[in-house]
């Protein structure tokens, strides 16, 4: 499966934190130039200064319930908080109240989890100008101006010199980074268990819900294949609707198994040729650009019908010509980059 940092979001934490442990450090540092005793005393005394400077704090840590890897970790930093005597309050609530305090900014601290290759960093970082994110409610509180930070994303998806674009993505994240808006504290893969002895030749996909069987063998037992996919919810227990173009994670590995793109991910987030054999790119007088699509030749979908470009426009006309499905892209901004397209 793809990798998936979890990083912990912080909205108060880190201005309060700061002057408590920069205080003591400044007490510290400049007692070392005294006697022995003497530098001792100061220590102690400059020590109990800090302290009586740093007002009782309380945080507020949400995260969510029945999550025993989440509750571990927020006893390490509960535990670790109090030495510098602030006080963290485990809020565990259901997956609805989450998102509900989450999107209204009704939290100290929460974990987050970025969606790794092939979204990180453009599709997950537009992602925090949208209200449905944590991030949304944490950057005002770092400083971070929202429709100036906006900005910056959107200059950095519309740069077309790789340089300039990375130079962009780099002087982002950098100012994500100095104000602590987000601790990153691990990265994790959705492991793929299988029996050898009833499939063979099975290999995980490379994005996160991709089961691509196509690729395996059944070598024993029955034909019917049982395929348990973990969401962040337990179980799925449905393919759901099998929308062709749906985001709903419990659809990709179903979705994946019936329909094909023009393009698809490979390893790392790479763009590879699915049903379009090659593409090329013009850019146009305007600063726009055109993308023109080779499509294979000779495929055919299941009922016979052979596959054209009339097929793709159609797929084209579903995805931007409904509200409710160009709502389900509104968060990578795709519908508005998106002028026209034709055969």
């Amino acid at each position: 499966g793809r990798p998936a940092r979890r990083p912990t979001v912080f909205r108060h934490f880190e201005a309060i934190s700061e002057d408590c442990c920069f205080a003591a450090s400044f007490s510290i540092f400049c007692t070392m130039a005294a006697s022995s005793t003497l530098r001792l005393l100061a220590l102690a005394l400059s020590a109990a200064t800090a302290r009586a400077a740093c007002k009782a704090t309380t945080l507020d840590f949400m995260l969510l319930e029945d999550d025993s890897s989440h509750a571990a970790i927020e006893a390490d930093i509960r535990d670790d908080l109090a030495k510098i005597g602030i006080t963290v309050t485990a809020r565990p609530v259901d997956k609805d109240t989450f998102n509900t305090d989450m999107v209204a900014g009704n939290y100290d601290m929460v974990f987050s989890k970025t969606w790794g290759a092939p979204y990180d960093p453009h599709s997950y970082v537009n992602s925090w100008t949208t209200t449905d994110e944590g991030f949304y409610s944490a950057l005002p509180t770092a400083g971070i101006d929202r429709a100036a930070f906006e900005a910056q994303v959107d200059a950095a998806l519309s740069e077309m010199d790789a340089a300039q674009r990375q130079a962009k993505w780099t002087a982002i994240l950098k100012s994500v980074h100095d104000e602590v808006v987000a601790l990153p504290l691990y990265g994790a893969r959705l492991p793929h268990i299988t029996r050898r002895s009833r499939l063979s030749g099975y290999a995980p996909g490379t994005q996160n819900y991709d089961y691509p069987l196509h690729k395996a063998l059944v070598v024993s037992g029955s034909k019917t294949v049982k395929v348990s996919v973990e969401g962040t919810g337990g179980i799925f227990t449905t393919a759901g609707g099998l929308e062709p173009h749906a985001t709903f994670p419990m659809q990709f590995f179903s979705n994946n198994w019936i329909y094909e793109g023009l393009v698809r991910y490979g390893a790392g987030g790479a763009v590879e040729p699915a049903l379009a054999a090659n593409w090329d790119t013009t850019v146009n007088s305007d600063g726009s650009e055109t993308v023109r699509f080779t499509l294979r030749t000779g495929v055919k979908f299941h009922d016979g019908t052979d596959f054209n470009c009339a097929a793709v426009k159609l797929n084209f006309d579903h995805v931007m010509g409904q509200d409710e499905v160009r709502g389900w892209y509104g968060w990578d901004d795709m519908p508005r980059a998106l002028k026209d397209w034709s055969c």
